[in-house]
């Protein structure tokens, strides 16, 4: 098949069909030439562009960054780098998408295309108003509307839809107004029904913010129209989860259950962020109904969802329950009760602090126990070193005439992260796609001694440490392919890449805290960035499952130990 028929053929199949696509470009892959770049880099970016529209996350990074590391045009390189930081920055992972978007922006102004410049600066306009810096995202995004303006640039309605945006987050509510009501015109003009929602959902949005349900509720009914004459699900979702919002605002807890029910979230395209927002709605009505179990249990849920994405807003949500954990239930039980029934209610709370105080004890002879399992080992670990480097200094002379084994004895590990526990297998770029390739292929014995000496000399400079420590980038680093990494690691360290990482950190975390007086006094946030975490949610969910105690227990504690 040549490149033109292949082109033709996926053009017309791959919004559509985008496992024929996929079947397609691999069948492509195996008959082309690997000499001809341009048939290779088509071919990864069908592959990239078919798994992002089934929303495979993972397989769509892997392919487009295949073809990033083969393109040196720089108009490619730019399109490639703008297309993973739109999926980064769909994803919510602000830092990666702004750091490729940067790269993109710079070559965009060497190549004088101000076209670039303004499509590469809107994307950075909405990442500085999503992480806070309103002002300076509405000021970029003024800018590149006067000049798409007067350019009459295609692209001028998204501008001035995220333009709306920006105000909408910095509470302007007059100047956001006044494009909509300008893009509504305009969009009434063109018979665009699509605008027509983005529009008055965006003015939803405005009247829900300035506390004006009745007036939101009007413009969300309009948008619910509208998506369904358009027969489009997401907008269809995205106007009942606004029509929620406003149930919320005006206490009409059940009205917002029902309202959330009726959007499709059931669907297996649908993204984490989608399903996230449902389960934060659904815990807020339900807590406000006194549901607390059912309440908890989509805060659960929510929680979890956030955690594939590596999500950076977990703490409006958890804010909100700190409160309802712990105190709710006895608060509204003594506002209830205490005109009338003050003495049971009185007894009541006595009651539940004597529940509370049996249960901190217990839980606190408990992590006691953990944590003294925990010293024991440590002080094993530790004995063990030293017996071990006293062997070591004996039989060095003779080691060095010895032929290295091929396979290596492990790197001693005080706890083991559990390879079984699926809430702890958030693997890698590549990971989920190496299990789907062949693992049968052979290495010989002489490159796998090789690349474990490497992956020993990355373990002693501590390269775990780095957050930008994936299974890309370290097979980069040890010059060889994911694919021969990943394998070595899982027959001959017996564990998959990311268990190895993470019980090289948390093993580290738990002898560094020992010693290291100046990391004792970082909070668990800045502990787990140096451990090489994104987020503490990650580090701390691993650091319990392998101690059975939470770093913070295990912070307390060994302050204490002399």
């Amino acid at each position: 098949m040549t490149n033109k028929e292949f082109n033709d053929s996926i053009r017309t199949k791959i919004y559509s069909y985008p496992d024929d696509v996929i079947k397609l470009s691999k069948k492509f892959l195996l008959e082309a030439d690997f000499s001809n770049k341009k048939d290779i880099v088509d071919a990864y970016s069908a592959l990239g562009v078919a798994h992002e529209i089934k929303n495979n996350i993972d397989s769509t990074l892997y392919y487009y960054y295949k073809a990033l590391n083969l393109v040196e045009e720089p108009n490619q390189v730019i399109q490639f780098k703008y297309s993973i930081a739109g999926i980064f920055l769909r994803e919510k992972s602000y830092q990666d998408a702004l750091e490729l978007y940067n790269q993109s922006l710079l070559l965009a102004k060497q190549s004088n295309s101000q076209e670039a410049v303004n499509k590469i600066n809107r994307k950075i306009a909405i990442i500085r108003n999503e992480i806070g810096q309103v002002g300076e995202a509405v000021r970029l995004l003024k800018e590149i509307y006067l000049d798409s303006k007067s350019a009459n640039d295609v692209d001028l309605k998204f501008i001035r839809k995220d333009l709306i945006e920006a105000y909408l987050k910095n509470k302007n509510f007059k100047e956001s107004e006044s494009l909509i009501n300008e893009g509504i015109t305009e969009a009434k003009a063109d018979n665009n029904k699509e605008f027509l929602f983005y529009m008055n959902s965006l003015l939803a949005k405005s009247y829900l913010f300035q506390a004006r349900p009745n007036e939101a509720m009007q413009s969300i009914n309009l948008t619910l129209e509208i998506a369904k004459y358009l027969k489009n699900q997401e907008f269809i979702d995205e106007s009942y989860f606004l029509q929620a919002e406003i149930y919320l605002q005006s206490k009409s807890y059940s009205n917002a259950i029902e309202a959330l029910k009726k959007t499709n979230t059931s669907d297996k395209t649908k993204s984490s962020e989608q399903l996230s927002k449902y389960y934060k709605l659904m815990a807020e009505a339900y807590k406000e109904l006194d549901s607390m179990n059912i309440s908890n249990n989509y805060l659960q849920r929510y929680i979890e969802e956030k955690d594939k994405v590596s999500s950076k807003r977990l703490y409006a949500l958890e804010k909100i329950h700190d409160i309802s954990l712990n105190e709710e239930v006895s608060k509204k039980e003594i506002q209830a009760k205490k005109k009338s029934y003050w003495i049971v209610t009185s007894l009541v709370l006595l009651a539940l602090i004597i529940i509370f105080i049996a249960r901190y004890f217990r839980i606190k002879a408990r992590n006691q126990k953990r944590f003294d399992a925990l010293m024991d080992k440590i002080t094993a670990y530790e004995n063990s070193n030293k017996v071990k480097a006293d062997q070591d200094l004996e039989a060095s002379k003779e080691q060095e005439k010895q032929v290295p084994l091929t396979k290596p004895e492990a790197t001693p590990s005080i706890i083991h992260v559990d390879k079984k526990d699926k809430n702890n297998q958030e693997k890698d770029l590549e990971e989920i796609e190496k299990e789907q390739e062949d693992t049968t292929f052979s290495i010989d014995d002489e490159k796998v001694d090789e690349i474990l000496k490497k992956i020993q000399t990355l373990e002693d400079k501590m390269y775990f440490l780095r957050q930008d420590c994936t299974l890309h980038n370290m097979a980069k680093k040890l010059k060889t392919n994911t694919s021969y990494l990943s394998k070595i690691i899982n027959t001959h360290l017996d564990k998959s890449f990311s268990t190895y990482i993470n019980e090289l950190r948390i093993n580290y975390a738990i002898l560094e805290l020992k010693s290291n007086k100046k990391l004792q006094a970082y909070s668990v946030k800045g502990i787990a960035e140096e451990m090489g975490y994104k987020n503490a949610d990650s580090f701390s969910r691993y650091f319990k499952s392998a101690t059975g105690i939470t770093p913070s227990v295990y912070l307390d504690k060994i302050k204490n130990v002399k």
